[in-house]
C-alpha cells in the first residue's frame, strides 16, 4: 500500500512535513523549489542526486537544495519515511528569530 500525508505547520511559516511509505514507487527526475530534509525510517530506495546514486536505509538522512534535480526507487521492502520541506521565506523568517 502507497500513502503520503502532508502535514503544514501552525508554528513555521514555510515548513510542511511529508509522511511516505510506499511499497513500489519511483520518483522520476524532479526537483524542489524548498530546502529538503528526509529521514529513512525503514525499507531502502535508490536516490539519484548530485549525479551520484546511493542507497537510502534505515536512519539515513538525505538533504537537497532547492532546484537539485533528484530521483528516487523503491526496493525490497515498503519505503517509510519523513521529509521535511521549507520554503526560502520559511528559511529567512526562521533565521531571523535566532539571531
Amino acid at each position: 500500500m502507497n500513502r503520503t500525508q502532508l502535514k503544514v505547520s501552525g508554528l513555521v511559516n514555510g515548513l510542511s512535513l511529508l509522511e511516505a511509505e510506499f511499497v513500489n514507487h519511483r520518483y522520476e527526475r524532479h526537483f524542489h523549489d524548498e530546502l529538503v530534509l528526509a529521514v529513512t525510517e525503514s525499507g531502502t530506495a535508490r536516490i539519484n542526486c548530485w549525479g551520484r546514486c546511493f542507497t537510502a536505509r534505515h536512519g539515513d538522512i538525505f538533504v537537497s537544495s532547492p532546484n537539485d534535480p533528484q530521483a528516487a526507487t523503491t526496493f525490497g521492502a515498503t519505503w517509510k519515511y519523513r521529509a521535511f520541506y521549507l520554503t526560502s521565506p520559511g528559511w529567512t523568517n526562521w533565521h531571523r528569530s535566532w539571531i
